[in-house]
């Protein structure tokens, strides 16, 4: 229930200062919501597996990995569905974190890295959230791999990482480094359909961002915040489909390098820079016709081996990923 009483935690399954555990097939509904609360929590916690759980009715995190300070590694996250059930923040409780849609009329975040290193997220669906997939990196966050998830109506709808200001402030060490996130769907957002601030090396391939109000962004850290890392932000786009965007399709905003290869751009706004520029290289701008088809691409569409070596351009989730 959400009530106002004495202690803090008020998550429903929580590891702490663990290693080799497994939650697997549970039912997480309605952390209280009076608190920093969340369905299940891994707090400083290691080399374990939470595996097909169902988790509900979330004011702020649906999964937490790591303590806020310290990382937790080498964890799986695999096939779990989360739904904030839309519920809002409590009057008088611990309140929401700023977020880039309305957070405070949904669950802030679907699974949280907070900060982690070294796990696997696979195969997991976050919808109703006002971030889905999240890095906060506050110190020590990198190697983490995203394999097969999709989001469905979140507000930032793809992923949402940045770098964290509390510790380490415009230092490499709170950014998010060598992520990879490869066939993501994010579908019918209303903020966004997925982006990075502060990141480096950052590696996204087989991405599919459809019916967003934007596609992918990327911006270096405003200035004077503490969160512009070391002011060298870098990623890599390949086999990305953006498309039916209605504001933005794709932007790169203070990044020292980045490229965007062997990828489909169409009906979705603005570029940012514009598709002249020189870091564009096989670039498709045709209607996909995906028809009703979200996590795979149809014959007949233009996306269908267009990509490298080959490959379909956007996602394709068909089937299980296990450990990557």
């Amino acid at each position: 229930v959400d009530l106002e009483m004495a202690g803090f935690e008020g998550s429903l399954f929580v590891l702490q200062d663990s290693t080799h555990i497994t939650v697997k097939r549970v039912l997480a509904y309605g952390p209280n919501a009076w608190f920093n609360s969340h369905g299940i929590a891994l707090y400083l916690t290691h080399d374990s597996l939470i595996e097909d759980n169902e988790i509900y009715y979330v004011a702020r995190h649906g999964i937490i990995v790591g303590n806020g300070n310290a990382p937790s590694s080498s964890n799986t996250i695999r096939r779990n569905y989360i739904h904030s059930r839309n519920h809002a923040d409590m009057e008088g409780g611990s309140g929401s974190a700023p977020g880039c849609g309305t957070a405070t009329i949904r669950g802030d975040e679907g699974v949280s890295c907070y900060p982690c290193k070294n796990n696997i997220f696979e195969n997991n669906i976050v919808e109703a959230f006002d971030s889905p997939y999240t890095i906060q990196c506050l110190q020590d966050c990198g190697n983490n791999q995203y394999y097969g998830n999709i989001t469905l109506s979140c507000a930032c709808g793809g992923i949402g990482f940045t770098a964290r200001g509390d510790l380490f402030p415009n230092s490499v060490t709170q950014m998010p480094t060598n992520e990879q996130i490869i066939n993501h769907v994010a579908y019918n957002s209303s903020a966004g359909g997925g982006g990075c601030t502060t990141c480096k090396n950052l590696v996204v391939d087989h991405y599919t961002s459809i019916n967003n109000v934007q596609g992918f962004g990327m911006h270096l850290g405003t200035v004077g915040n503490g969160e512009n890392g070391d002011g060298v932000a870098t990623f890599t786009g390949t086999n990305m489909l953006i498309a039916g965007n209605s504001t933005l399709g794709f932007s790169s905003i203070d990044y020292t390098t980045w490229s965007l290869d062997h990828s489909l751009l169409f009906n979705s706004g603005t570029y940012t820079p514009a598709l002249t520029d020189a870091a564009y290289t096989n670039i498709v701008t045709s209607d996909p016709a995906m028809g009703g088809c979200v996590v795979y691409i149809p014959t007949g569409s233009p996306a269908k081996g267009a990509g490298v070596a080959g490959s379909d351009i956007g996602a394709t989730i068909l089937y299980r990923y296990q450990d990557g």
